[in-house]
């Protein structure tokens, strides 16, 4: 969409007031009001609008969860870039949609994954130590009962238990340590925003000429 200083909307694609239904395509907050999950998303697309048009070419972007009519949820990012061109004699700016919805499922998909397998691989490692210190006590008390009296053969055997105990012990460390990877971290997205603003002002290039708009994007 291309919406101009007080927020009015000069002209946007079919997706974009698609959503919102007819109703609302005059200015971005009506839009805004709309299609928002979120009560405040209008009065955060009028920061960003303000900010992208004072802005030294820097996009602003809004992360944005949307309300259709039929109950559906769609998660876009919404990237506000001013146009050099003016429209009809005042700045204007480019707000162009990014749908993330399918890669929004699937984080929450990964997240879910990710909680199941902590919360079964860190008890299991928990619960897998008691076995590992009883048969330490065990080789302790066989080798202090045998003391002097031990055979080669016996003290070989013995060895090699301690030596598979301890490769477990390690292994259950390393499974303690998978199931807590990336616990602290969020997963984020990026996203090309001015390759989207070139995209979407040549798909709009002939309203941009018939609007008398000059200029490009760089």
């Amino acid at each position: 969409a291309i919406v101009c200083r007080d927020g009015g909307i000069h002209f946007a694609n079919q997706t974009f007031l698609g959503i919102a239904g007819a109703e609302a395509r005059r200015t971005l907050h009506e839009w805004a009001d709309a299609i928002g999950a979120e009560s405040d998303l209008a009065q955060a697309l009028e920061r960003h609008l303000a900010q992208s048009m004072d802005a030294d070419g820097q996009p602003a972007r809004l992360e944005a969860t949307l309300k259709m009519h039929d109950g559906r949820e769609l998660h876009w990012m919404l990237v506000l870039q001013r146009l050099p061109a003016e429209i009809a004699g005042e700045p204007a700016v480019m707000v162009a949609g990014i749908d993330f919805t399918d890669q929004k499922r699937l984080i929450m998909q990964l997240s879910n994954a990710r909680a199941q397998m902590e919360d079964f691989l860190a008890p299991a490692a928990h619960d897998l130590k008691a076995p590992l210190i009883t048969i330490g006590h065990n080789l302790s008390f066989a080798r202090m009962s045998l003391s002097d009296n031990i055979l080669p053969e016996t003290a070989d055997c013995l060895n090699r238990v301690q030596s598979a105990a301890r490769g477990m012990e390690a292994l259950l460390a390393q499974v303690s340590e998978v199931a807590h990877a990336g616990r602290d971290t969020e997963p984020r997205l990026r996203h090309a925003s001015r390759e989207l603003v070139q995209s979407a002002v040549r798909q709009l290039d002939g309203m941009l000429i018939e609007r008398d708009a000059v200029g490009d994007i760089s």
